[in-house]
């Protein structure tokens, strides 16, 4: 995974992973990456799922339904240059138990209404769209 700058994942079929973990970990010469068609209705784990994806500046994750996920841990650790991330309506941590260092050396990290990265957050309580000032949060509503 190291070498790669691009890979295309549109023939994945996901209808019935539950483990994502790792799954894009040290692609850090991945400077794009388009899983808008990944079904994640059945994942509980996401934990490392982008962790050391250094070139990417924007990943696309509108189309995940997370309300099964209890595992982010560091699900985008040390993604550098990662500026946006962009979630949809699927979007839910009701059920995250361990999301820790989730957002850990993510320092250009900006949410859809202007939230900054912050490195006090960086587990999942900033894992949602962001409001602004009234509940600051990382992601951008596409």
């Amino acid at each position: 995974c190291k070498k790669l700058t691009n890979i295309d994942v549109s023939s994945f079929n996901t209808d019935n992973v539950t483990n994502m973990k790792r799954m894009f970990f040290l692609c850090v010469n991945l400077t794009s990456l388009d899983v808008s068609g990944f079904n994640t209705e059945k994942v509980t784990r996401m934990s490392d799922m982008f962790a050391f994806c250094y070139n990417l500046t924007s990943l696309d994750v509108s189309g995940f339904n997370t309300e099964n996920v209890t595992n982010m841990w560091s699900m985008f650790k040390y993604c550098e240059n990662l500026k946006t991330i962009y979630v949809g309506d699927g979007w839910n941590t009701s059920k995250v138990i361990f999301s820790e260092y989730m957002f850990n050396n993510c320092p250009n990290l900006v949410g859809g209404k202007g939230t900054k990265y912050d490195e006090n957050h960086t587990n999942a309580s900033y894992a949602h769209i962001d409001g602004g000032k009234e509940n600051p949060g990382y992601f951008t509503k596409k």
